[in-house]
């Protein structure tokens, strides 16, 4: 899954002891507080520990009933691993096994209880000089607050209009941890757009797609995850579709073959993602702060487990959550980058940029130079997307 896994064989000397002390609080907590210790071997896997680390993880989302979960840690180690050895090949084997026996069961029940009742939708309400009509939800609205506009109780689409402008794109060569993809290099953006002020919602996603495929769900605001960068184009066209807007994108062939155009690039004014250059000029907002807000990681990204939109400080142009919560798709293909104006990135490639870090990431992921990525196809509970349409 590229550098969504967060593995590497050999631990540097610099990270050693970080390593050393999250996977010792890993092995202390497995008893007593199973979903501490996931977390504490997250942190050793991101100071480049083992990779036999996923399997111990793996261990603990079994014991935890999600063996979904434990399914996903065993293939993060089988891809990081090609040759393991014979003792490892057998306790992933093990775990895949009981793993896909819990995910069998759990599909079981949810075939007998049934089809949830259908939402009834409210009518959508009259287009705002800040941007579209709001699309079709479900509940009643809340009252406006001091603290912005009325949220609505289940689904949460406002979009943030992001004006245009030019800026430095990337990280400087000093900026602590910095990877080799983020060389600095000026872009500009001819085009105002909006973008969503936070990721999309679990109850939005519903009204749209007849489906919630998290694996969390803990309530509508929660940002909807475990959907692929295919799941998140289709979706775009579908909600366009809804509103009466253009979709955006042209779709053929299905499941892992599928070949995605956009024939009017920028011009197109449906739902789309946005590119990786209007995600990162959104997040840094004007400003040079290593993650989206602050240089204060704990203050704008959340961590330690998904949860609802806005519940950190948002950014100085009123966005929520892109640092932390869950990764974000955007268009691009990923390759090196190139400078210049309205970038899109490369018309063909192999794996889509994931931007925003995630709350199983560590703090350098959570920077918003960082850059990811993954196949197209590849669902994991720790990836959603953000919306954008050009004005």
């Amino acid at each position: 899954m590229g550098c969504l896994m967060l593995t590497a064989a050999p631990v540097p000397a610099s990270g050693a002891e970080a390593y050393a002390e999250a996977y010792e609080r890993g092995k202390a907590l497995e008893d007593k507080d199973p979903r501490g210790a996931v977390k504490a071997y997250g942190e050793a896997l991101g100071q480049k520990g083992p990779v036999h680390i996923h399997l111990r993880i793996a261990g603990l989302w079994l014991k935890l009933g999600q063996g979904g979960k434990a399914l996903r840690e065993v293939d993060l180690f089988r891809r990081a691993e090609p040759s393991p050895s014979e003792q490892a090949t057998k306790k992933a084997q093990a775990i895949e096994t009981e793993a896909k026996a819990k995910v069998a069961l759990v599909a079981e029940a949810k075939a007998g209880l049934g089809q949830p009742p259908r939402l009834r939708p409210r009518p959508a309400a009259a287009p705002t000089k800040d941007g579209p009509a709001q699309p079709k939800g479900e509940g009643p609205v809340a009252a406006p607050t001091k603290d912005g506009p009325a949220q609505p109780q289940a689904v949460a689409s406002e979009l943030v209009r992001i004006e245009a402008g030019s800026f430095q794109m990337g990280s400087p060569k000093t900026e602590e941890g910095r990877s080799d993809d983020e060389d600095r290099h000026a872009v500009t953006l001819t085009r105002p757009f909006l973008l969503g002020r936070t990721e999309v919602t679990q109850g939005l996603y519903q009204a749209v797609m007849g489906e919630n495929p998290s694996g969390n769900k803990a309530s509508p605001l929660h940002p909807v995850e475990n959907v692929s960068w295919f799941d998140a184009v289709r979706y775009c066209n579908q909600r366009s579709k809804k509103e009466g807007l253009p979709a955006c994108y042209v779709i053929e062939g299905t499941g892992d073959k599928q070949n995605v155009t956009w024939p009017d690039g920028l011009k197109c004014r449906g739902y789309r993602l946005p590119t990786e250059a209007e995600w990162e000029y959104a997040a840094r907002a004007g400003q040079h702060t290593l993650y989206s807000g602050s240089d204060k990681v704990d203050e704008v990204a959340w961590n330690g487990a998904e949860t609802q939109a806005k519940k950190k400080r948002a950014n100085a142009w009123g966005l929520y959550n892109m640092s932390g919560n869950v990764w974000e798709w955007v268009w691009d293909f990923y390759a090196p980058y190139q400078p210049g104006t309205d970038p899109i990135g490369p018309a063909a490639g192999s794996e889509r940029v994931l931007r925003g870090g995630s709350w199983l990431s560590r703090a350098a992921n959570w920077r918003v130079s960082y850059r990811s990525r993954s196949e197209p196809a590849d669902r994991y509970d720790v990836i959603g997307f953000r919306l954008s349409r050009s004005l």
